[in-house]
């Protein structure tokens, strides 16, 4: 595990790196296997809550792969989040549609 700005000179950055964002937070280097299979490093499966079975999303954004694990913390910063909005109306409409057929 290596800290941004300790191991690696500055100079030798991408130049699309944005130094200030990075400063603060731990970078780990992973490799893909040939199935496409990565490990994620303990300290963030710890800090994310990620155990055996946990599932996840994956997406592309831009250049970048973007993996959210889906957990309980995940779960619970989604409560309330549809509140004010018409979600229940049009669930409970399809569901009632679902069942008439």
């Amino acid at each position: 595990m290596e800290r941004v700005g300790e191991a690696i000179p500055r100079s030798t950055w991408p130049s699309h790196c944005r130094v200030r964002q990075f400063m603060d937070q731990k970078i780990d280097t992973v490799m893909f296997t040939v199935k496409g299979q990565v490990v994620i490093p303990r300290w963030l499966r710890k800090d994310f809550e990620i155990n055996e079975g946990t599932r996840a999303v994956v997406y592309k954004h831009n250049d970048h792969i973007v993996l959210k694990p889906l957990t309980a913390q995940h779960y619970r910063r989604l409560r309330g989040s549809l509140k004010g909005t018409k979600a229940m109306d049009v669930f409970m409409s399809e569901r009632k549609r679902e069942r008439e057929l």
